[in-house]
């Protein structure tokens, strides 16, 4: 069976909220555990390969989340594993709650569209 876009948009709400959950003890934790960071870098990877997925019509009518830098970072993060700057992915994990509250609200845009 096929996802549909609420179901993709679902996922990524859950990845954001993974994302929060294994960052919740604060930088410094982040900065010293491999398994955290692998952790965060695979849930961005999924968030980018979902975003990949969407059709574009959607991507444009949602201007409001940058789906290329969604995209961008998620390519960086697969093919550059070996170069990764954790300040600069712990600066997408402080962006986190405000992707996820957008994407919240996307999410029950698109419920209440399919429901009618």
């Amino acid at each position: 069976m096929s996802k549909t876009n609420v179901d993709y948009v679902r996922d990524i709400v859950e990845e954001l909220e993974d994302i929060l959950t294994f960052t919740s003890e604060g930088q410094q934790t982040f900065m010293e555990s491999e398994v955290i960071q692998k952790a965060v870098v695979r849930s961005y990877e999924v968030i980018g390969e979902i975003c990949k997925r969407l059709p574009s019509e959607l991507r444009d009518a949602n201007a409001q989340i940058n789906w290329r830098k969604l995209i961008t970072f998620r390519d960086f993060l697969a093919h550059h594993y070996d170069v990764i700057d954790w300040h600069f992915v712990w600066e997408a994990v402080e962006d986190a709650p405000a992707l996820r509250a957008a994407f919240r609200e996307l999410l029950e845009k698109l419920e209440t569209h399919e429901s009618e």
